[in-house]
C-alpha cells in the first residue's frame, strides 16, 4: 500500500471524512501527533497550509508522517483539493460566485 490514506483514488470535492482517512491510519497518527489533533476539523483546517506544506515536500527533516511513509500522490492532491474548495465538512463544490 502507498502511504497517506486508504481511498487511494484522487478525489476532486473531497469533505472531512475522505480528509479524516488521512489521518486514521494506525502508522501515521503517532508519526503525526504533536500540538494538533488530527481528529479535529477545526485543528485541520487552521492549520491546512502547514500541513500541505509538510506533506507534499521532499526535504526529509520535515517531511509528514515523520519516519513514516509519505502520502501518495493521489492523496496530496486530494488534500490540496479539499484547501482549494475551502476546507468543506460535506464535500461540497466551492461557491461559484464567490468572485
Amino acid at each position: 500500500e502507498d502511504g497517506g490514506a486508504k481511498n487511494e483514488h484522487l478525489i476532486e470535492n473531497p469533505g472531512w471524512a475522505d480528509i479524516q482517512t488521512f489521518f486514521s491510519k494506525e502508522i501515521d497518527v503517532p508519526c503525526m501527533l504533536g500540538r494538533l489533533n488530527f481528529a479535529d476539523y477545526n485543528d485541520v483546517k487552521t492549520w491546512s497550509s502547514k500541513i500541505y506544506q509538510h506533506v507534499s515536500t521532499d526535504d526529509l527533516t520535515i517531511r509528514m508522517p515523520l519516519g513514516c511513509k509519505p502520502w501518495s500522490p493521489n492523496s496530496i492532491k486530494t488534500f490540496d483539493n479539499w484547501i482549494a474548495n475551502g476546507c468543506p465538512e460535506d464535500g461540497s463544490k466551492p461557491n461559484p460566485s464567490k468572485a
